[in-house]
């Protein structure tokens, strides 16, 4: 279901590729997205699970020796990452989220994270910290369970960063014209797509909430406010 107010969504455009353009689109992609390669993208992924079964199994002291293997080994984060690193952090030190703070500052300076993203993992810390004042925290059960959808949330929007990279080299090969490394237009497509005009806010780039909330004094017309979803009606068992 399309949002109101939101831009249709644009098919994946597919051209038929020669050989010498497979290995072109191979480099170009490697040329962007450094951290993407093959290689490193396994060792990533077998850090991934492992620090998953290491959190379940709660040998926090395992799991910081697995984290070291990171700056060890110089493996680049991706958005998975810093989502297992902050909730490692939430369930380790259980009431103290400090650190997984931190580790939220370090995301939204990464630059490729999208800031939708950014914005859903600093308001469930903001509330899981406003809970804990009120002796109200979330029990590690149920932290290992939001960690999990945010685990997929993550992975959703960090295939949609690099189908947006791997878009924008394959309409410019096609073209016969040689993609641009520009550090501006690298961070923009991974954010948005080459073909997105998305206004800027603030220190970063940042996606308006077009249709979910209208702006002061604005009234939505009838015609395009969403409707409103039916209300199941319960039968009781009594008569």
């Amino acid at each position: 279901m399309t949002r109101v107010g939101a831009p249709p969504p644009q098919p994946p455009i597919h051209f038929p590729l020669t050989e010498e353009q497979r290995a072109d689109l191979r480099m170009w992609f490697d040329t962007f997205l450094p951290g993407e390669a093959e290689e490193i993208s396994k060792k990533r992924k077998v850090a991934h699970k492992r620090l998953w079964n290491l959190m379940g199994k709660q040998k926090w002291k395992t799991c910081q020796a697995e984290i070291e293997v990171f700056h060890e080994r110089e493996i680049p984060y991706d958005e998975a990452t810093f989502t297992l690193f902050i909730f490692h952090e939430l369930m380790s030190t259980w009431r103290d989220s400090r650190g997984a703070m931190e580790i939220l500052v370090h995301m939204r300076e990464a630059q490729f994270v999208h800031p939708s993203y950014v914005r859903m993992m600093e308001g469930l810390l903001l509330s899981l910290t406003e809970l804990a004042t009120l002796d109200a925290e979330a029990n590690r059960d149920n932290l290992r369970r939001a960690a999990r959808s945010m685990w997929h949330i993550a992975v959703k929007f960090k295939r949609r960063r690099m189908r947006l990279v791997k878009q924008y080299i394959l309409e410019s090969l096609s073209r016969g014209e040689q993609p641009s490394t520009d550090p501006a237009l690298i961070q923009r497509l991974a954010i948005f797509g080459h073909n997105e005009a998305v206004p800027s806010r603030g220190d970063g780039p940042d996606i308006p909430f077009v249709g979910l909330i209208p702006e002061p004094g604005v009234d939505t017309p009838r015609h395009k406010r969403p409707a409103p979803r039916p209300v199941p009606r319960l039968q009781s068992k009594w008569p």
